[in-house]
């Protein structure tokens, strides 16, 4: 059972389900991955859910299938995922080598941080210095 003030973050597999139904999650499961925002902790999110039953044991279960993400490292792999996401559509095709470098990177704000850094500098060298500014940009602002 997630804590309290735990923040359920959602996986990639778990945006897919969202936008695709890709894996016929039941409606009752469904509700509860809708409801999770990346920002409200457990028990807002019993606050929000106010009616459904088993939120509980709904996150457990997302988080076991891999829809959900609840705990320490959560945060970081969220923030992996969004700048992966972030450098996929700035970059486009001609960005795979980046890509794969994010996808590579440790699972904490830091090591991804150091990670960017090197990211923008490939970028500046290789593709273009006006994205590469973009890029470390709009990932400035994903890690804050």
């Amino acid at each position: 059972m997630p804590a309290p003030e735990a923040i359920p973050k959602r996986t990639s597999r778990g945006e897919e389900e969202l936008k695709t139904r890709k894996y016929g999650l039941p409606l009752s499961l469904r509700r509860i991955l809708i409801l999770v925002d990346d920002v409200s902790s457990v028990a807002k999110l019993k606050d929000k859910a106010y009616g459904l039953n088993g939120i509980e044991s709904a996150l457990d279960e997302l988080t076991g299938s891999g829809f959900l993400e609840i705990g320490e490292d959560a945060n970081g792999v969220y923030l992996k995922e969004r700048a992966v996401a972030l450098a996929v559509g700035i970059l486009g095709e001609e960005g795979q080598r980046v890509v794969n470098k994010l996808r590579d990177a440790p699972d904490d704000p830091d090591g991804l941080r150091g990670v960017l850094k090197s990211a923008v500098k490939l970028v500046k060298l290789t593709i273009d210095e006006a994205k590469a500014e973009e890029l470390k940009r709009k990932a400035d602002e994903i890690l804050g």
